[in-house]
């Protein structure tokens, strides 16, 4: 039997599981970014210990977060990746979207998003938010997957204009050189669809938001290489966990360069 964890967070008990799941059960919802992609990939290279567990729904086994981890898993020709799972469906789970932030022209932007088909409109799909105008858009499509499916074309397009953007909160106000994108709001149906029918979202799309999260819980990947039976991989993964120490942080706080909007975070090493 696999580890679980019981964390007290705000005086309830949440119960979080800890195990080694096969690579080629595990469904992304998300594309990756390549450049992310490889700095990892170099890392655990170099490393040879896969540091930080994937979150996964118990159920749909969909990759909530880890899609880069699942990618460089797959390379490295892994047969096992450890992973924390969770009842997707369960109140403590919340699911947003990513604001994109971008520095350049808002101006120029505005000009791009109309062009390629986006109607504005007061109540839009999604928002493109500088410090003095907010302008909503409507994007064509009878569903969310179509949305997003025009959504990607526009943020490649802005990605070649204006570069990578990075990922920030809606609450925060652009600076006077940013603009920001905010995505259409998605639901957990939403991202087990995608899951389950490879209709991934573009890079960067969702983030979930946990009572408790474990951030880091080193395996070697020697373990996670081996062709043993499960019940031997399991028993040495068993002998491995057992006697680590278990670390309860206050979320809400950067953690090795992350910041973690969870309640909890949990380290084992």
């Amino acid at each position: 039997m696999c580890p679980t964890l019981n964390v007290d967070v705000g005086g309830k008990k949440v119960e979080l599981g800890f195990s080694l799941l096969r690579v080629d059960c595990l469904k992304p919802h998300e594309e990756i970014v390549y450049s992310n992609y490889k700095e990892l990939y170099d890392s655990i290279s170099r490393s040879q210990v896969f540091l930080n567990p994937i979150i996964v729904d118990s159920s749909s086994w969909i990759v909530l977060d880890g899609m880069h981890r699942l990618a460089v898993a797959k390379s490295l020709g892994l047969r096992y990746v450890p992973a924390m799972t969770i009842d997707y469906f369960s109140d403590g789970i919340r699911v947003d979207v990513w604001t994109k932030a971008y520095r350049g022209d808002a101006g120029r932007a505005l000009r791009l998003l109309v062009d390629m088909g986006l109607r504005e409109t007061d109540r839009g799909d999604c928002l493109m938010v500088s410090q003095n105008v907010t302008v909503g858009f409507e994007i064509p499509g009878q569903s969310i997957v179509l949305k997003y499916e025009l959504l990607r074309g526009v943020l490649r397009r802005l990605r070649d204009m204006f570069g990578e953007p990075t990922t920030t909160t809606r609450e925060t106000v652009p600076n006077s050189d940013e603009f920001y994108i905010v995505p259409p709001k998605l639901s957990k149906e939403d991202v087990v669809e995608a899951g389950m029918k490879h209709t991934l979202f573009p890079p960067k799309t969702t983030k979930h938001i946990l009572k408790a999260r474990i951030v880091e819980a080193p395996v070697p990947i020697t373990l996670l290489k081996q062709r043993a039976t499960r019940e031997t991989v399991e028993k040495e993964f068993l002998q491995s966990t057992s006697i680590r120490n278990v670390k309860t942080l206050n979320g809400k706080t950067v953690y090795k360069d992350r910041y973690y909007d969870d309640d909890k975070i949990i380290i084992l090493g």
